[in-house]
């Protein structure tokens, strides 16, 4: 995990400069800073259509009875894909506009799900045992 943690600290921020750099070369800056810009803007507005369409999904549970689990987990990809489209750089970008696709948030949502439970089910303990009531008796040393 802190290997995770070094590489995208470190090794993200690196590799989006390299290629904003490297686009910025092939088709100039302003085609770069355009792109960038439309991408944060587009991805903005889906964003709104989908968090919007997954606050009624959440709502429709709720009022169903049932728990709106898969729904308020889409909801959270939602929230990072918003974050990752705020940041500038395409490499963010992509991932932002692809955890906004539908069918992959819904199966990244089921994968984390069953993680999340196989976990759970991992660290819960069962002990068993057998007991048995002693009932105290009174003393037998009976001193005059």
């Amino acid at each position: 995990m802190p290997l995770i943690l070094l590489v995208l600290i470190i090794g993200l921020p690196l590799a989006e400069l390299y290629l904003i750099v490297a686009i910025g070369r092939t088709f100039g800056v302003l085609p770069t800073l355009a792109g960038l810009i439309a991408i944060g803007v587009a991805g903005a507005c889906i964003l709104r259509r989908q968090g919007l369409a997954t606050l009624r999904r959440v709502q429709a549970d709720l009022e169903r009875g049932r728990l709106p689990a898969q729904a308020v987990l889409e909801g959270v990809i939602l929230v990072i894909a918003g974050v990752l489209l705020v940041v500038p750089g395409f490499i963010t970008d992509v991932l932002g506009c692809l955890a906004l696709v539908a069918p992959l948030r819904r199966a990244l949502a089921a994968t984390l799900a069953t993680r999340q439970m196989r976990a759970r089910a991992d660290q819960q303990r069962v002990y068993e045992a057998e007991y048995e009531v002693v009932r105290e008796r009174p003393p037998l040393d009976r001193r005059p």
